[in-house]
C-alpha cells in the first residue's frame, strides 16, 4: 500500500510539472499573439483566431489534466489548477495583457510553492 501511495505521489509530480510547463508554453503563444491582436488587417486577425482557436484546444486539455490531479488539498497544486482560467484568456485575440500577466505571476507562484514542499 505505501509503495502504490508513493508511485501515485510520483505520478502526480511529473503531472505537475507536465502541466506546469504546457502552461508556460502557452503563456509564451499567448504573448506571441500581440502583434496579430492589434491590427486592423483582416487576415491577421484570421491568423489571430486559427491560433486562438488551436491554443484554446491546448489550454482545456490541459485543464482537464489539472482537475485530475489527485493531489488537490496541497496549495501548489491549487495554483497550477486555478492557472489555466487566466492561459485561456491569455490565449484569446481580445486585447487580455493583463490574463498573461497574471498567469506568469500564478505560474511564478506556483513554482515558489513547489520548491518548499518538497
Amino acid at each position: 500500500m505505501l509503495q502504490r501511495s508513493a508511485a501515485r505521489e510520483r505520478n502526480a509530480v511529473v503531472s505537475r510539472a507536465e502541466l506546469r510547463r504546457e502552461f508556460g508554453e502557452l503563456v509564451r503563444a499567448g504573448r506571441a499573439l500581440e502583434s496579430l491582436r492589434r491590427t486592423d488587417d483582416l487576415e491577421r486577425l484570421r491568423a489571430c483566431g486559427d491560433r486562438m482557436r488551436e491554443l484554446l484546444t491546448r489550454v482545456h486539455a490541459a485543464e482537464a489534466r489539472a482537475e485530475e490531479l489527485a493531489d488537490v488539498r496541497q496549495f501548489h497544486t491549487l495554483l497550477l489548477r486555478g492557472a489555466g482560467g487566466d492561459v485561456a484568456l491569455c490565449v484569446t485575440c481580445a486585447e487580455n495583457v493583463g490574463a498573461c500577466d497574471r498567469a506568469a505571476a500564478t505560474l511564478r507562484d506556483y513554482d515558489r510553492a513547489s520548491r518548499v514542499t518538497r
